[in-house]
């Protein structure tokens, strides 16, 4: 069967459209994967600062606990 031009031409529109809706899903893939990707890095930041505050903050009770500890001992030797 010989096909008309028009025909031919709708043939491959309609070809060239559904492989566009494949592209379209496949990009809202990708768009939905690296949107899930940004949340785990800032949520990996987060988590990154946190730590390092609880690190500077144990710092901090170490030396409170020191110069309570010297506090103590001055007072003793004063005494």
């Amino acid at each position: 069967m010989i096909k008309s031009k028009e025909q031919l031409r709708r043939e491959a529109k309609g070809k060239l459209l559904q492989e566009f809706g494949r592209l379209e899903i496949d990009i809202n893939t990708v768009a939905a994967a690296l949107k899930e990707l940004e949340h785990d890095i800032k949520n990996a930041e987060t988590i990154e600062v946190n730590a390092r505050e609880q690190n500077i903050l144990a710092g901090m009770r170490r030396d409170m606990l020191m110069i309570k500890a010297d506090v103590h001992r001055i007072r003793k030797t004063l005494l």
